[in-house]
């Protein structure tokens, strides 16, 4: 019987990143490790995991700021202190997820906070302030 191997005939470049991508990713993987300590240590061991993972995940999370990512990590920080669904277990990808809606809530949230400012005295002008808001939420 005879074995079967299949061996690529071309290999990927990999990806590099430049000294801030480096920077913020870095930053994220520190956060993580600071919210989830033990279960950090557990899921990427090795230095060469680690190194996997953020070349993964790299991409994706390069997109955010530092401050991004630091309400990002507040806010799973946070759910993980209040035992939310999940939050107690270390998940990168869910973890980028969070990033990103935290920052996206945020937005909202300030807009929310414009509407209801004391400027606001008539109904309509409140009225017309919420046409703007959904208009700018569905665009």
């Amino acid at each position: 019987m005879q074995s079967c191997t299949v061996t690529p005939q071309t290999t990927k470049k990999l990806q590099s990143f430049s000294a801030n991508e480096r920077d913020v990713i870095a930053y994220f993987y520190l956060r993580l490790a600071n919210i989830y300590g033990a279960e950090y240590d557990r899921h990427l061991v090795t230095d060469e995991r680690i190194k996997l993972s953020k070349r993964e995940w790299g991409p994706d999370i390069m997109k955010y700021s530092r401050d991004e990512i630091d309400n990002g990590a507040t806010w799973i920080r946070r759910q993980k202190a209040n035992f939310e669904d999940g939050w107690q277990f270390m998940d990168i990808g869910r973890c980028v997820g969070a990033i990103r809606e935290a920052n996206r809530h945020q937005a909202l949230h300030q807009k929310f906070i414009a509407i209801t400012d004391s400027s606001v005295v008539t109904k309509q002008e409140g009225a017309d302030l919420m046409a703007d808001m959904r208009k700018g939420l569905f665009e």
